[in-house]
């Protein structure tokens, strides 16, 4: 028996994919088991580095925590999305087009961002969407929003309702010759 949600049709859960939770997870008990190793490898004279090192060990996981995508709000105006202790919005007066891709993120490579830890957050291009932003958590939920001036992927718990809130225009076909 499936669960009532508390969620209103317009809020969209952004679960993490399992291999964004174990790569966040791997990557966490790496930088913890750093810091705590590295001032048993060092000698004490190398104690400014030392510090430095296991303090940036600590800080990586906490500060990119911050940025993990809870979820999507879709507003008549807004797509709002959360995060830990903010929220990031875009108008959606230029959205274009939305469709569901859960190819988007497929050979993306990051020009400035996070591309795994917790999830794909940041800037982002492949051949086939160009230069883009992603507020993802699991890429086989992938949404792209085409606004005027940019491209965004985000990935809801249930893309194609994701896709219906927001009302977009359906697409017309071109006649052939």
């Amino acid at each position: 028996m499936r669960r009532p949600s508390n969620r209103s049709p317009r809020s969209f859960a952004a679960p993490l994919s399992t291999g964004a939770w174990a790569g966040g997870i791997a990557v966490t008990v790496l930088l913890l088991g750093l810091a705590i190793g590295i001032p048993f490898s060092l000698p004490r004279s190398a104690w400014p580095a030392i510090a430095f090192t296991s303090l940036t060990c600590l800080l990586i996981p906490l500060i990119t925590s911050l940025f993990v995508v809870r979820g999507y709000e879709v507003t008549r105006k807004e797509l709002i999305v959360q995060r830990l202790l903010w929220q990031t919005r875009f108008e959606l007066g230029d959205l274009r087009a939305g469709r569901v891709d859960p190819d988007a993120l497929k050979r993306a490579w990051k020009t400035m961002g996070n591309g795994g830890f917790f999830g794909w957050i940041g800037y982002f291009r492949n051949k086939r969407l160009g230069n883009f932003r992603a507020l993802v958590t699991d890429p086989a939920r992938s949404v792209v929003l085409e606004f005027a001036n940019f491209k965004l992927v985000v990935s809801p718990d249930d893309p194609a309702a994701f896709v219906r809130v927001l009302d977009l225009p359906e697409p017309t076909e071109k006649a052939g010759c």
